[in-house]
């Protein structure tokens, strides 16, 4: 039964990763794409929001999985609720050099 828990989970955050990728990109750019790419610049990674720069859950729906230990950039969104209101959320995005492929 954990096992099958565990498999559902997985299957949640991969639907939420496919969910956000989509988001990002409709999206125009804006003042969180000029904070992304000056952080991963101070690290000497050259970064493209949207390209090589997405949230954990988005990697994963994309195949690929963020490495242990990697320090990701934190970044304030807002998230829209049913009612329609916007609630202030900050979410860490990672750069694919973060990054593995996870092989099936």
């Amino acid at each position: 039964m954990e096992k099958l828990e565990q498999i559902k989970n997985a299957m949640a955050k991969i639907k939420m990763g496919q969910a956000t990728i989509a988001k990002a990109q409709s999206r125009e750019p804006g003042v969180n794409d000029v904070l992304v790419v000056a952080a991963f610049e101070e690290r000497g990674v050259k970064a493209t929001p949207r390209v090589d720069v997405f949230t954990y859950n988005a990697w994963l729906a994309k195949g690929r999985q963020v490495r242990k230990g990697e320090r990701g950039v934190k970044i304030f969104t807002f998230i829209e609720k049913k009612d329609g209101s916007k609630t202030p959320r900050s979410v860490t995005v990672f750069h694919i050099s973060q990054t593995d492929s996870v092989s099936a």
